[in-house]
This record gives C-alpha cells, sequence and structure tokens, in this order.
C-alpha cells in the first residue's frame, strides 16, 4: 500500500510539474511586453497564488477532516478545484499545439508538404494564438467557477410536460417535482434555501422526488436545514433516494463503522423530514382506487 501511495504521489508530481510548466509558460509569453515592474509584480502574485494552491490541494486530505466553517470551506475547495481545472485547460490547449508542432516540424523533416501558412494573420503565429485563446478560455472557465459560488441560490424553475398513453386516467395533469443534488454543506444562507423551498410548494407538486445528494459528506452538514426541508409536502408523498455523496465516499473515516454510522445518521435524516427513502426498491402509487403507478 505504501509503494502504492508513493507511486501516485510521484505521478501527481509529474502531472502537476507538467501543467505548472505549461501555464506558467503561458503567462510569462502574456506579460512579455510589459514593463518589467509589474511583469514581476505580476509573476509574483502568481507564484504566490500557486504555492497556496498547491499546499491546500497536498494537504486537502487534513483539511477535510478539519472541523471548519462551511464559508471558509467552501472558498476553499472552490479555489482548489477552480484553479485546477483552469491551468488543467489551459495546459492542455497548449499540449495539443504543441503535438501540432511537433507534427508540422516532422512534415518538414521528412520533406511532406506541411500545412500552408503558420499565422492566422499578419503580426500573430498560430502558437501566439494559441497561447491567447488558452488564457482567455481558462480564465473565462475560473470566473464561471467564481460567479457560481455567488449564484448558488439563483433557484429556477423548469416546467417539462410529459405524455404517456397508459397513464391511468386519474393521474392526467399531475404535478411532479423533481429537486436533486442539494448538497447541504455548501449552504448557509437559511433564508435563501427557505425561499427555493417555497417555490416548489407554490407549484402546488402532487408529488415530490429527491435523487440524491443532500450532503457532501456527512450527516451533520444537513441537521440545521432539517426544519427547511421538513416543509416540502405532497398529497402523493415525497420520495428521495441516496446519491454518490450521501455514501460519504469522498472522505476518509477513522475506521468503516464510522462510515457506516455516517449514513444511517443520513438515513435517519430523511425520515425525519417525512420523506420517504427508496433503497434498492419501489413503491406503488395509487390514487383514487385506479391503477398503480410503479
Amino acid at each position: 500500500m505504501r509503494r502504492f501511495n508513493l507511486v501516485f504521489l510521484l505521478i501527481l508530481i509529474v502531472v502537476l510539474g507538467v501543467i505548472e510548466f505549461y501555464t506558467y509558460s503561458a503567462l510569462r509569453f502574456a506579460t512579455r511586453n510589459l514593463k518589467p515592474g509589474y511583469r514581476n509584480w505580476i509573476t509574483g502574485i502568481y507564484i504566490v497564488i500557486t504555492i497556496l494552491w498547491l499546499v491546500a490541494v497536498f494537504a486537502t486530505p487534513l483539511w477535510r477532516q478539519m472541523i471548519l466553517s462551511k464559508a471558509l470551506k467552501n472558498v476553499m475547495i472552490s479555489f482548489v478545484m477552480g484553479f485546477l481545472i483552469t491551468k488543467v485547460l489551459i495546459a492542455l490547449i497548449l499540449f495539443i499545439d504543441d503535438i501540432r508542432r511537433v507534427v508540422f516540424w516532422a512534415l518538414q523533416y521528412t520533406g511532406a508538404k506541411s500545412e500552408p501558412g503558420s499565422y492566422i494573420h499578419e503580426g500573430m503565429s498560430r502558437s501566439q494564438f494559441m497561447v491567447q485563446f488558452a488564457l482567455l478560455f481558462g480564465g473565462t472557465i475560473f470566473g464561471s467557477l467564481l460567479y457560481g459560488m455567488t449564484n448558488r441560490y439563483n433557484y429556477q424553475i423548469r416546467k417539462i410536460k410529459l405524455a404517456f398513453k397508459d397513464l391511468p386516467e386519474s393521474f392526467r395533469n399531475l404535478r411532479i417535482i423533481h429537486i436533486s443534488d442539494i448538497h447541504s454543506g455548501s449552504l448557509i444562507d437559511k433564508k435563501a434555501v427557505e425561499k427555493g423551498i417555497q417555490m416548489i410548494m407554490d407549484q402546488k407538486p402532487d408529488l415530490i422526488l429527491f435523487t440524491g445528494d443532500l450532503v457532501n459528506d456527512r450527516h451533520e452538514e444537513a441537521i440545521d436545514f432539517v426544519p427547511i426541508f421538513s416543509q416540502l409536502k405532497a398529497p402523493l408523498g415525497v420520495y428521495s433516494v441516496l446519491g454518490n455523496h450521501d455514501y460519504g465516499d469522498y472522505v476518509q473515516w477513522p475506521s468503516q463503522t464510522d462510515k457506516i454510522n455516517n449514513l444511517n445518521a443520513l438515513k435517519d435524516l430523511h425520515r425525519q423530514m417525512g420523506w420517504r427513502l427508496l433503497l434498492d426498491e419501489h413503491h406503488t402509487i395509487q390514487k383514487e382506487n385506479t391503477k398503480s403507478l410503479y
């Protein structure tokens, strides 16, 4: 097991090193025309942020076990994942460009006809264009992730009409609300969550279905929201299932017993909220003594 961990660590270091080589090269290229003072300031800030990011990456198993405020943990997760995705996208685009250049060189070396035109337009080479595109694309993705951090309570309702030929007459015009991926560990503003719950209840649903990921990892994340989620009511019931995050597979537990206890506690929260948790089972829904829905 130790040898496996060491090999994984070495591979991770190599991969991060390659990614960092591309992103740092792109930054230096993008700032090449700035005054030395400005360029050094930008480079210094980037290096400091990157060092903090690397520390956060390698310390992830540690700080995910620590008892931190939701706000701080959300910021750290967003920072680690956002910076990683941005760097990977930039490195991937530039890596593809390097492959193009190798192929172009090989064709020239062998004397074969190569693709004419190495410039997008006068004054900009393809490689320059790829660097600028990579930075712009990566920056856009990073900005979108940051926007998502502040946009988590922008709940929206999407209405879809479904038609079934064999649907019993009593189920015509049935209103079903489907919600998913609440991730209570990422929620802080209870009033905003209550507003979302009220939006659901304003639809006057006949049936409510929740399809998993009530928490990020631990059942404690949802405890404070039990009174709010308990407001979800429907004549035909509220049904739920577990999601991948609900099983606690993305956090290291002191023991397998602790992991099992966490899952059982989470199941009990579903019961406390009045949700019918389905565990590898189905339940029939009957209305007005007619045919049932499964």
